[in-house]
């Protein structure tokens, strides 16, 4: 069992090209300030993930109940989680020196160089959630299970009124997030959270 589980100082290889994606770029005129901002976010980010992880204890039709009580209500999570009989619930972050260095450069009227590190740590960020996904699916192999596809607040009918209550069965204030009301955004803002499963078949080992 992971109960929470904290992975630090995670370093991604972030290609250039995601980068240009994202900012809706194709030529290569840019390439030379996109490598300078993924080193950039490289540089500033304290990147940290938490992971927590609970037993299912009933699924209906529109929610699904674990951790003696607590619920989610989402059509598109308890489908999600039909088979599954146990939750991850995980936050990531890249710390609030990433958001000081975007301001720094909005403040500072360079509004090309903003822009450009927004987009590089929206992909970073990104990139270490696709990290953690992966670390859990490579942890249910130990087991011969799976996991299911992740699934974030503010997509289909989660709706972003369930962030409090994931910020908190995750444990992210042991990674610094915090959520500012009514807005939801999270702080430190190149945060993001997600829900998994793993697959009914985890029970054949309960270590």
């Amino acid at each position: 069992m992971l109960d929470k589980h904290i992975i630090g100082n995670i370093l991604i290889d972030l290609s250039v090209d995601k980068v240009k994606r994202r900012l809706s770029i194709k030529k290569a005129r840019l390439d030379k300030e996109i490598e300078t901002a993924i080193e950039e976010v490289r540089t500033y980010s304290q990147t940290n993930v938490v992971i927590s992880e609970f037993v299912i204890d009933a699924i209906t039709e529109e929610s699904i109940i674990f951790n003696r009580g607590k619920r989610i209500e989402s059509k598109n999570i308890a489908k999600l989680l039909e088979n599954s009989n146990r939750i991850y619930i995980f936050a990531v972050t890249l710390g609030i020196d990433v958001d000081n260095r975007i301001e720094f450069y909005f403040k500072n009227r360079n509004e090309s160089k903003g822009l450009i590190l927004d987009a590089a740590a929206s992909e970073y960020v990104e990139a270490v959630v696709s990290f953690t996904h992966n670390f859990l699916k490579n942890r249910a192999k130990r087991f011969q299970g799976s996991i299911t596809p992740r699934f974030s607040p503010g997509y289909g009918d989660l709706s972003l009124d369930n962030q409090r209550l994931i910020l908190k069965l995750a444990g992210a204030r042991k990674i610094g997030i915090k959520l500012l009301s009514p807005s939801m955004i999270m702080i430190p803002r190149k945060s993001v959270t997600a829900i998994c499963g793993m697959d009914k078949i985890f029970d054949k080992d309960k270590k």
